[in-house]
This record gives C-alpha cells, structure tokens and sequence, in this order.
C-alpha cells in the first residue's frame, strides 16, 4: 500500500507547472496569497512548453493599430477560433502586450527586428502571432516564479481532487521524487487547474482537456460547445484517410501505381520524373495518406529505376516530396478544419491548386535534372 508522507496547506494550488501555471503563481503571489505549484515532472523543461516556444497570440496597438475587434475577428475566424471564449479571447489579447513587455524584461525575447508577426494568415488580413526566441521560457519563468516566493513541488502528479459540500478543498498528490512513491495531501483554499491540453504528451484522443467535460467539474459545458465544431469536417476526415487505408491494405493502389508507371520506362527521364511527379499529385486524392502513398508508390518506382538503370533516388526523391504537394482539392486536414469558415467551397482550390501543381511538377523536374549528376543519381 502507498503510504500518506506529507500533509500540506496553502492558500492557492496549481496543479501543472507549464507556462499557464508558472504564470498564475506570479501573479497569484503580486496579491501576496501563499501559492504551491505541484507539477508531474520538472517546471524547468515539461509540458507542451518542454523546448520552449517561438510565437505568442498578440495584440500590439502600433502594429495592428487602435482597435483590438479587428484581432478578436480574426482569432475567431483562424483554425483555433471555434472553441474560442469570446470574452475571455478579448481580453487576453488586451493584456497580451503587457505580457509582452513583461516578459522581455525577464529575459525573453520577445522583441524580434521590431514586432516580428509571423505565421497563418488570410491574403490581406493581419498577422496575430508574435515571433519571440522562447526556448528559454520555462528556465525564466520558473526562476520568477520562485523569486515571486512561490514553491514548486516537482514529481507531483495531481490524481483526484478533494471535494467537501463547499466546493474543491484541494488535491491528492501522488509523489514519485523519491525512491518510493507516497501521497501527499494538500488543503487549498483555491485549486487552479493549468493542466492545459498536453498536446506533446498524449494523443489526441485521450489528452487531459477531455476532464473538463466529466459531470461535476463543469468547465465546459458539452450542449454549448459540441454545436462548434464541425462533425461533419471530422467525420470526412476520418472517411477519407479509411477509405485510403482500404485501397492500400486491399492491393488497389499497388495495382493502380503498377498500371500507370509500369509501360513509361522507355520515355525521356524528364518525361518520366515529372510523370512520376504529376501522377504522385493525383493519386494522393484517393489516398490523402502521405506516408501510405509512399509507401505503395514506392516498390513500383524502385523496380521502374532498376529496369532504367538509373539511382531510385532519382525518382523517389520526388515522388516523396510531391506527397505533400496535393492541392487539388481541401481533403487534407488542415484545409479541411478550415472548410466550415466558409471562406471557400469544395471546388474553389481546384484552379489554383492545379496551377500549383504543373509549376511544382516542372520544379521537381527541373530540380532533379539539375542535381542528378552531381548527386551520382545519373
């Protein structure tokens, strides 16, 4: 049996040292509460923040100018804006800058050639993402926690919460710092959850966000939030990728990629890349699974190099990277998250990605053409 060892008090508990955490307990501490951090692993390098982070949702008036509407529109209009508290989106981003600057003082750069804004954006709107040299963040914000005068207990790993008939009164900590575990039990007038989604940690189907929708802790309210996201988008998804994986498993797409490359080997090689090329694009819309295209393009392409007599790196090469040029059509993931916006309709990409294509297939051409004899491909 695991033994009890310690029996702890404090005003504010937060359970999760990452940034979330580290940053409550500062501020927590500035209105001169008592605050203890219990965290899974160590406040220096865990979480999502472990390598730290290179861009910060912002909002800097002499950059987007006067009115911050315009960033809380655009937020809620990008690929995380759907499950986006409107008020609470509003005012982070006011408070945004202040972090900013805050944080620049400790020691982190935030300030890169002047308010560096980087990343997804629509064609003529505004860029909300900061671009700072993070990777020092967990360091730093660790160092001022501590100096605020909170105290971290690392390897504690919150594993229930301590309900009385007034609400939460703490946490059960399971202690894995020493050479045996125990349990700790820690009494709190206050338990912040700062768990975040653990997106680094845990797959998607099992991250600790989930909790937030068990009956009793009522931190999100499942008939609100279902009807904003887009079942239909993921139910495509999910169809898309089984659909790719039966043509795959059942030895179509071997067939298919044998039918169509198997009678070109007596084509000119720029013929035969930028085929490979083109027929790597297409094929990937029954398909829209890279690494199992490439994985039943390939034996075809290495036996149509063998029979060429050239490297099959030379038409492997772009073969892999053509995987990821599919534009046709928004059945990629990304594109598809993005489909209910209703900025476009399923047949809006289908001009341009096809113009991207062609240039991306005489590119690959070209490019391998070009590096072949140097590479030892030819």
């Amino acid at each position: 049996m695991i033994p009890v060892n310690k029996h702890l008090s404090t005003d504010v508990l937060i359970v999760g040292g990452g940034i979330a955490g580290l940053s409550a307990a500062i501020s927590a501490r500035a209105s001169g509460v008592g605050v203890l951090i219990a965290e899974k692993a160590n406040t220096l390098r865990s979480g999502s923040g472990v390598t730290g982070n290179d861009h910060f949702l912002c909002y800097i008036p002499e950059k987007h100018g006067p009115d911050v509407s315009v960033i809380v529109k655009e937020l809620h209009q990008s690929m995380m804006g759907a499950n986006q508290d409107v008020p609470l989106s509003r005012r982070f981003l006011e408070k945004s800058f202040d972090i900013v600057k805050l944080w620049h003082s400790w020691g982190i750069n935030m300030r890169i050639d002047d308010w560096t804004f980087m990343g997804h954006a629509f064609p003529g709107r505004p860029r909300i993402f900061l671009k700072y040299e993070g990777d020092e963040q967990k360091p730093i914000l660790t160092r001022e926690a501590k100096k605020a005068g909170a105290e971290i207990l690392n390897h504690h790993m919150i594993i229930d919460l301590i309900r009385t008939e007034n609400g939460i009164a703490g946490a059960l900590a399971l202690d894995v710092s020493g050479e045996a575990p125990s349990f700790a039990v820690i009494r709190a007038k206050c338990v912040i959850l700062a768990t975040g989604s653990g997106n680094r940690l845990y797959t998607s189907r099992n991250t600790p966000g989930a909790l937030f929708c068990l009956p009793g802790v009522g931190l999100i309210d499942w008939e609100t939030d279902n009807k904003r996201i887009g079942w239909d988008i993921i139910m495509l998804v999910g169809a898309a990728n089984a659909l790719g994986m039966i043509i795959w498993e059942s030895g179509g797409a071997l067939w298919i990629a044998n039918s169509c490359l198997g009678g070109i080997a007596g084509l000119p090689l720029p013929i035969i890349i930028a085929g490979i090329s083109l027929f790597t694009v297409v094929i990937h819309l029954l398909i829209p699974i890279a690494p199992a295209l490439i994985a039943v393009l390939l034996p075809a392409v290495v036996a149509l190099a063998d029979n060429m007599g050239v490297s099959p790196a030379l038409l492997a090469l772009p073969m892999g990277f053509s995987a990821s040029a599919s534009l046709l059509l928004p059945i990629e993931t990304i594109t598809l998250v993005t489909y209910p916006a209703g900025y476009y309709r399923m047949f809006d990409m289908f001009r341009p990605g096809a113009l991207i294509a062609l240039c991306w297939v005489a590119v690959m051409t070209a490019l391998m053409l070009l590096i072949g004899r140097p590479l030892g491909l030819l």
